[in-house]
């Protein structure tokens, strides 16, 4: 591995080590744990280039020297066409590595020229002093470092295949000495801290609500908890004009924020005000920190000072009014009172003639009961003895789809720790891909008038958020995921149109219940949707793969979402052990400039949820449906983008 050093910083670095004994270098900023170097072109010159880039990084760097900065990183170079060959970094008209206070103008940025750093093949570590790269006239420290960019661009004709990786790109300041981070034990008290916080405001054509509170004395420290269980907690008494007005927080613009910087839209956590399960009257809702997007850079967990919640653009033909009053706001952790997976909640539905099995999580060497219960008489009782992995499950024998209404009831030795209420038997179908499934009822022309006229409780919905980070181990849970109705209009609004119209035929059809588990993703690509461990299994697909900068593994998976087995690891991973009648597929757009692909992933994609629920003999339905397809390139008219 080669590395590169300068003298200074090498000494400093080292310095570091001996004086400081455990002290590492301060941390002024991390701009990615990890990174695929994304290829594009070709363009009307026929070039190519590879790059990728960070907006709105919100670094505060304005407490060290100019001096004293190093940007930090580790990149990664294979050429798989021919080992060892990186001669295309000296091809590129264009190759730098960027950080500047913002991505235009041009004169806050510092560069430094890539074909200078004797980048080697395989993995090289940079050190790369900010007193070393080109400083523009602008370029200030007092002010936030948003932008940065690692680009070759300008290759004349197209390049090999090459893999293009970052690791671990920091801004730090080794004159600063700190004790390295502490592997905490995670902290699973209940009320992490309360919000205070309050609104009472009306919302009509005309009228919106912008309500934000700081509270910089109080900031609450949430670093010490698991995000994954924790949840900001508030009632909300809504209150309508008329019965159905509730349904324009589905069409306004808003969210629900919290930051860390004392006012909006700098280090926020944000939810989307239609994404929440909204209701008239009084209720309690959870929203779960897993699923908050950011603005602004990354919320500081540790330093939580500022809350707001806003609607505005209220549709012009919108008549109606409410008015919505929060409070007893709070962030809460959850772990201690999560039992069952999401799926297992009121309104679920189990698929008739197939056994249904129950599992959750506990305390090794405990007892589960498990009651089964049909129209309140019971009818049926499992115990297990919870096993060294922590993990329990229990398994019931088919039922018939009809009107009769389940219930389970599970508890922990004598103590009843669940029940879920409200369970229906019928056809259960999981719906999955990207944007034209995606689209819900309250996006659709008519949704209005389906939402105002929603009385179908035999419809039923598994609505399932989509978290903004996907880990490379597959999720066994969805945090914030929970049933709907179709006698909701406010629920059968947020279900997939497609899937939607297709359940409500099949009820009156088959004149049972009919269930969706909603997890399409708007833009995904089916990489995001194929288990790992079955892509794994396909040499030439993971070759293939590899080649279009594609395929990861545990030791280098990319943040975010939206690549190779994240929406599974998020959405359907945690679905494994339910049974199904089949799938619904509407996908591709998103997979047309690479569709010599397509037809041996679909494949994959309907052998893989044949394993996943259950399903042998090649015998799961699998219905799937493209945008009506056109030619999409003329040197291979063969491939039909879908």
């Amino acid at each position: 591995m080669k590395k590169i050093r300068f003298t200074l910083f090498s000494f400093l670095l080292l310095l570091a080590i001996s004086v400081g004994a455990q002290q590492v270098p301060k941390v002024v900023g991390t701009i990615a744990t990890s990174s695929q170097v994304n290829r594009f072109g070709p363009d009307g010159s026929n070039y190519y280039g590879f790059q990728s880039y960070w907006r709105g990084l919100n670094i505060n760097a304005s407490g060290s020297q100019f001096g004293n900065l190093v940007l930090k990183m580790r990149v990664y170079i294979d050429n798989l066409d021919n080992p060892g060959d990186i001669s295309f970094i000296q091809d590129a008209g264009f190759a730098m590595i960027e950080l500047a206070n913002d991505q235009t103008p041009v004169d806050t940025y510092v560069q430094w020229g890539i074909k200078g750093l004797n980048l080697q093949n395989g993995w090289t570590d940079l050190y790369l002093p900010l007193s070393t790269g080109d400083k523009k006239a602008n370029f200030d420290l007092s002010k936030p470092l948003n932008w940065f960019r690692f680009a070759f661009a300008h290759i004349p004709g197209e390049p090999d295949a090459l893999q293009i990786r970052l690791k671990d790109i920091q801004l730090i300041d080794p004159t600063i000495l700190v004790d390295p981070p502490v592997v905490a034990v995670i902290d699973t008290t209940y009320l992490v801290g309360n919000v205070p916080y309050t609104m009472d405001s009306p919302l009509a054509n005309g009228v919106t609500f912008a309500n934000g509170k700081g509270f910089t004395e109080t900031p609450i420290d949430a670093s010490a908890h698991d995000k994954k269980q924790v949840y900001l907690m508030f009632d909300a008494n809504i209150t309508e004009q008329n019965p159905g007005d509730i349904f324009v927080l589905s069409r306004v613009s808003g969210q629900i924020e919290l930051t860390s910087s004392g006012h909006s839209d700098v280090n926020e956590m944000t939810w989307g005000i239609g994404s929440v399960d909204w209701k008239a009257g009084q209720h309690t809702y959870l929203v779960p920190f897993s699923t908050g997007g950011k603005t602004g850079g990354d919320m500081d967990l540790s330093n939580i000072n500022f809350i707001r919640f806003y609607a505005v653009n209220v549709p012009t033909d919108y008549t109606g009014r409410i008015q919505m009053a929060v409070s007893n706001v709070k962030i809460v952790d959850l772990t201690n009172r999560t039992k069952l997976p999401t799926l297992f909640s009121d309104k679920m539905m189990f698929q008739q003639n197939k056994p249904i099995s129950v599992w959750g999580t506990a305390t090794v060497g405990k007892e589960i009961t498990v009651d089964w219960y049909k129209n309140d008489v019971k009818i049926d009782t499992k115990v297990a003895i919870v096993p060294a992995s922590g993990q329990w499950k229990v398994t019931f024998d088919a039922q018939t789809g009809s009107y009769d209404k389940y219930r389970i009831e599970v508890l922990e030795g004598e103590n009843l720790i669940q029940s879920v209420n409200d369970i229906l038997i019928g056809e259960v179908w999981l719906s999955s891909g990207q944007s034209n499934m995606a689209l819900n009822v309250a996006g659709t022309i008519d949704g209005q008038t389906l939402m105002a006229n929603a009385n179908n409780d035999n419809i039923r919905f598994f609505l399932e958020p989509t978290a903004t980070t996907a880990p490379w181990t597959p999720n066994t849970d969805i945090q914030g995921a929970y049933w709907g109705s179709a006698n909701d209009g406010m629920q059968l609004g947020k279900v997939s149109a497609v899937a939607y119209s297709m359940a409500a035929k099949l009820q009156e059809e088959l004149n049972i219940p009919v269930g969706i588990l909603n997890t399409a993703v708007g833009s995904s690509v089916i990489e995001a949707w194929l288990p790992a461990v079955d892509i794994q299994t396909d040499a030439s697909l993971v070759l293939d793969m590899k080649r279009l900068g594609l395929y990861f593994d545990q030791e280098f998976y990319p943040d975010g979402t939206n690549q190779m087995s994240s929406y599974y690891n998020l959405k359907i991973n945690p679905l494994m052990g339910y049974n199904i009648k089949g799938t619904i597929w509407y996908q591709g757009e998103s997979n047309s400039q690479r569709p010599q692909l397509y037809a041996r992933e679909l494949n994959l994609l309907k052998k893989s949820y044949e394993r996943i629920f259950g399903f042998t003999n090649n015998d799961m339905p699998f219905i799937f449906c493209h945008v009506c397809p056109w030619v999409q390139t003329l040197e291979n008219p063969q491939y039909l983008a879908p």
